[in-house]
C-alpha cells in the first residue's frame, strides 16, 4: 500500500497549520513505475530517500527493501501510517507508526523540528531485532500479518510502556480487536503476558501472500477486547437487554494527568447494525500483575471505589474474549458468584476479593486477576457490579451483575 506520513508544524494547536516535509515513505520501488490512471512514479528517487543519501543522512537504498522483482518487501517493511507521538521518560519524542505487512515501528524524532533522527544504517537490538537505517527500530508485529493502529504510552505508576496494537479486519466480520504488550524501554522489546514476543517469528515468513487468511499470531498479544454481546432478560417483565460490539479497534489511549486515569478510545460497529460505527470510551485499570484491563462498560464518570464484599455476590453476565481473530461473537453465559466463593452456572469455580476493589477468579482451573467496579449499564441504563480481570495466558473476562 503506497503511504507515506507527513509533518505540519503551527504556533497554535487549532492552527493554521504549514506543510512542513513528508518524513516517512513506503511502497517504493527500484525502478520506474506507475499505478492504473497515475501519474506518480513509485521509483525510490521521488521520495526522500535520494535527498537523505546525497546528504550523507542515511547509507545507500537497502537491497533488502525490495524483492528479487523490484517491489516493495512488504514482509519486512512498514507501511507509512497510523503514526503515534510520544514522549519518553527521559523527555525524548518518538513516533510509532506502521501496520500490516512489515510491522510496527519506532523512530526518535528531533524535539525541536519534529524531523526523524534517521539511524543512518542497519543494525540489530541487542535482542536481535531489526534496527533499519530509514525506517527505525521494529517494535511489533511482520510477515503480512494483522496489526496496525499502534498506541503506546508510558504509566509512570507500573514504569510499563504499554503498546495497543489492532489485530484483524476492521469491517464488522472483521474481527478487529484491541491486543497490548509491554516493555521497560520505548523501543522494546515488547512482551505479552506469556513472554511472546511482539515482533512476530521468521517462522511466519512463510504464507506472506494471504493476509486476511494469516491467523497463526491469534496467540500473540493481551487480547483486551474483541466482539462481544451482553444478553439479559428482566424476569419481572420479560423484556429482553443486550448491549455489544462487533469489530473494536484502531485505539487511542489518553491518561488524565492529575487523577492517573487511563482511558481506551476506539471505533466499534455493532450487532445487527452492519456497517455502522461509532467512538467509544472505556475507562482501563493496571491489575496485580502490571497489566491493562478494559472496563467492561463504557464510561459514565465511574471511579475505582472501596466495595462492600455482600454487593458482589449474585449472577451475571460472563465474556471470555478468547484468542481468536474471527468475526465471530461472543455472547455472554451465566455465572453465580455465590457467598461460599464458588463460582457456578455455565462456568465452574472460586473467586477471592482483595483489597478494597480487587478480585481473584478461577474459572475452569485458569486464574484470573482483576477489579470490580461499579459501572453504569447502557442496555438497562442502571448501575451494577462489574469486573474485569486478565488470565496468566493474555485472556481477558468481564463479569456484568444482572438481576436475578
Amino acid at each position: 500500500m503506497r503511504s507515506a506520513i507527513g509533518l505540519a508544524s503551527s504556533k497554535n494547536i487549532e492552527g493554521p497549520y504549514k506543510y512542513e516535509d513528508t518524513i516517512i515513505y513506503s511502497d517504493f520501488l527500484d525502478h520506474e513505475a506507475y499505478d492504473e490512471n497515475s501519474k506518480v512514479n513509485k521509483y525510490y528517487e521521488n521520495t526522500n530517500l535520494k535527498e537523505l543519501i546525497s546528504k550523507g543522512t542515511i547509507e545507500e537504498v537497502n537491497p533488502a527493501w525490495f524483492t528479487e522483482s523490484g517491489l516493495y518487501n512488504t514482509a519486512l517493511y512498514p507501511n507509512a501510517i497510523d503514526p503515534n507521538l510520544l514522549y519518553d521518560k527521559e523527555g525524548r519524542l518518538w513516533l510509532i507508526y506502521g501496520s500490516w505487512s512489515g510491522g510496527i515501528f519506532a523512530l526518535e524524532l528531533d524535539k525541536s523540528s519534529g524531523r526523524p533522527i534517521y539511524p543512518g544504517e542497519d543494525s540489530v537490538t541487542e535482542d536481535g531485532r531489526m534496527v533499519d537505517r530509514y525506517f527505525g527500530t521494529k517494535i511489533a508485529a511482520g510477515y503480512g500479518r494483522s496489526a496496525e493502529g499502534p498506541f503506546a504510552i508510558y504509566d509512570k505508576n507500573s514504569d510499563y510502556y504499554f503498546l495497543f496494537v489492532t489485530y484483524g479486519g476492521l469491517a464488522a466480520d472483521g474481527g478487529y480487536q484491541v491486543r497490548v504488550f509491554r516493555s521497560k524501554k520505548i523501543d522494546g522489546p515488547y512482551e505479552d503476558a506469556m513472554a511472546n514476543e511482539a515482533v512476530f517469528p521468521e517462522t511466519f515468513n512463510q504464507g506472506v501472500g494471504n493476509l486476511t487468511g494469516n491467523t497463526d499470531h491469534m496467540n500473540i498479544g493481551n487480547k483486551i477486547i474483541g466482539n462481544f454481546l451482553f444478553e439479559q432478560k428482566d424476569k419481572e417483565d420479560g423484556t429482553e437487554y443486550e448491549v455489544g460490539y462487533l469489530s473494536p479497534g484502531h485505539n487511542s489511549v489518553y491518561q488524565e494527568e492529575k487523577t492517573g486515569q487511563l482511558f481506551l478510545v476506539f471505533h466499534t460497529r455493532f450487532p445487527n447494525r452492519g456497517e455502522e460505527y461509532e467512538l467509544r470510551i472505556h475507562q482501563m485499570f493496571i491489575n496485580e500483575d502490571g497489566w491493562p484491563l478494559v472496563a467492561p462498560h463504557r464510561y459514565a464518570g465511574e471511579t475505582l471505589k472501596s466495595i462492600d464484599p455482600k454487593e458482589i455476590i449474585g449472577q451475571y453476565m460472563f465474556i471470555n474474549h478468547g484468542k481468536d481473530i474471527t468475526g465471530s461473537i461472543k455472547k455472554s453465559k451465566t455465572i453465580f458468584l455465590n457467598k461460599d466463593y464458588t463460582i457456578s452456572g455455565d462456568f465452574q469455580g472460586e473467586w477471592a476479593f482483595k483489597d478494597d476493589f480487587e478480585i481473584e477468579l478461577i474459572i475452569d482451573d485458569e486464574q484470573y486477576k482483576g477489579i470490580l467496579l461499579k459501572q453504569w449499564d447502557p442496555s438497562t441504563e442502571e448501575i451494577t457490579m462489574t469486573f474485569s480481570a486478565l488470565s496468566k495466558e493474555g485472556i481477558e473476562v468481564w463479569g456484568s451483575k444482572t438481576k436475578e
